[in-house]
């Protein structure tokens, strides 16, 4: 080879390791690459999971970003039974989402059906900012998947003073028959006759619920949801039938206690005074004659009336027992013991 010809060799050969020729792809600046997802979430529905996530607002450099051009979803599918919680993960791309709808610190949502029974899930999520400008990983979503649990049944109210207390059934199988093998759970939800659903509390173990704090009169309306708790995650069950009630005034007034009876021409005359009771609506006038046990209601008054004349008296000589009670305006309403008997001898 002449001397010429090793000149040019060596020549391309210097200028090849000075970055001429061949160019490997360029690594994009901090300031370009998306931070990381930190905040991806599951909620779990019927059917179905919802993952969540908050769109980047800066790079790794803490540089506010450009754009987010798309993100992408990443899934494991694993047998239950082969599932290994401290292997290595396979994961395969699930989903390429765009990101032009959403914006900087905006929640980002996708909703995924494609679950068996009896499967182990994982996921991850990735962000893009353009060609080969990827964050690193996300946190990862892990979770066991289960036939959902039956809907709790024979729910039954219990009416109470501005409050309502529900029961139901324990929920013993899964929507394909099979056993519950783990915790049950139960969310309860309210509505009032105008308006939606809404979750109140949180989950509970037990078969009931005691809802306080109601405004007396007013109908609500209930529904139970049976949550399974499987690895951690609660598989959510069908909702329950509706029930509903409306919680009343149950406590009586005072039981009156000044009441007299006197003689009069016109008949047996009855004077007492006040209760006091903010919500008395009135009284009642009971009598019984000597040897009988019950009384028999005579007469009724408003809550203005503080006496009352019983002229129905029964013919011939005997003694006469009578006994007073308030009610209030509650519906049905409520009404108070007997008072202290009084005795008119005739």
């Amino acid at each position: 080879m002449s001397r010429r010809r090793h000149a040019i060799v060596f020549l391309c050969v210097l200028l090849g390791l000075v970055g001429c020729g061949i160019k490997t792809p360029p690594i994009p600046p901090q300031s370009a690459i998306p931070a990381p997802i930190e905040d991806l979430v599951l909620k779990v529905s019927v059917r179905s999971v919802t993952l969540s996530w908050t769109y980047p607002e800066v790079a790794e450099s803490g540089a506010e970003l450009d754009k987010i051009r798309t993100f992408q979803l990443f899934k494991s599918e694993v047998v239950e039974n082969d599932y290994c919680s401290g292997c290595p993960v396979q994961y395969d791309p699930f989903i390429t989402l765009s990101a032009d709808r959403g914006k900087p610190g905006s929640r980002v949502r996708y909703t995924d059906s494609a679950l068996k029974p009896g499967y182990h899930y994982d996921y991850k999520v990735v962000s893009s900012a353009g060609w080969n400008i990827v964050s690193r990983d996300s946190n990862r979503i892990s979770f066991a998947w289960e036939n959902p649990p039956r809907p709790p049944t024979d729910l039954v109210l219990d009416v109470a003073d501005q409050g309502l207390t529900l029961h139901w059934q324990p929920v013993q199988e899964l929507s394909d028959g099979g056993v519950v093998s783990g915790s049950i759970l139960y969310q309860v939800f309210r509505r009032r006759a105008a308006g939606k659903f809404e979750r109140i509390g949180d989950p509970v173990g037990a078969i009931f619920y005691r809802d306080e704090g109601l405004r007396n009169g007013e109908k609500y309306f209930y529904k139970v949801r049976a949550l399974h708790k499987v690895d951690g995650t609660n598989l959510v069950g069908e909702d329950s039938d509706i029930v509903a009630g409306t919680p009343r005034d149950m406590s009586p007034p005072p039981v009156p206690e000044r009441f007299e009876v006197v003689a009069t021409t016109a008949g047996a005359e009855l004077l007492w005074e006040d209760v006091g009771g903010k919500d008395v609506a009135g009284y009642k006038i009971y009598r019984r004659r000597a040897g009988q046990k019950e009384y028999v209601l005579v007469g009724v008054t408003d809550r203005r009336s503080f006496s009352y004349v019983d002229k129905s008296l029964p013919a011939g000589k005997t003694t006469l027992y009578y006994a007073l009670t308030a009610f209030d305006r509650a519906t049905p309403p409520n009404e108070s013991g007997f008072s202290e008997e009084v005795a008119l001898v005739r």
